[in-house]
């Protein structure tokens, strides 16, 4: 029993150590060593330094979700998927607008 405890804490620590390295990395702006596909474009871990490259970024983002979306409401309930839809089109509108002013109040 002692010894599954001790396993058990060696993985715990383990995924701790793994999680703060990450994060570290992350806030740095780079990929983690081992995390960075060797196919990943450059521009894929550079900022966008530019109100308009900004914008560009937010709304390649929110296209995304959107299509994520869709994809799930056609997997749901007939009944539900023309709400799931409009939903989702309203969701995507409405983070278009927030990235537009995000933008706007930053190039001021």
């Amino acid at each position: 029993m002692k010894q599954a405890t001790h396993y058990r804490l060696k993985i715990a620590a383990s995924v701790i150590a793994c999680s703060l390295t990450i994060t570290a990395s992350l806030a740095q702006g780079q990929p983690a060593a081992g995390l960075a596909d060797t196919a990943d474009p450059v521009r894929w871990y550079q900022e966008d330094l530019t109100p308009n490259a900004r914008f560009q970024t937010l709304k390649k983002e929110a296209d995304a979700a959107y299509k994520e979306a869709l994809t799930e409401c056609k997997a749901g309930e007939r009944a539900t998927r023309a709400a799931c839809i409009d939903e989702a089109r309203a969701q995507q509108k409405q983070d278009i607008a927030s990235a537009r002013q995000k933008t706007q109040d930053s190039r001021r």
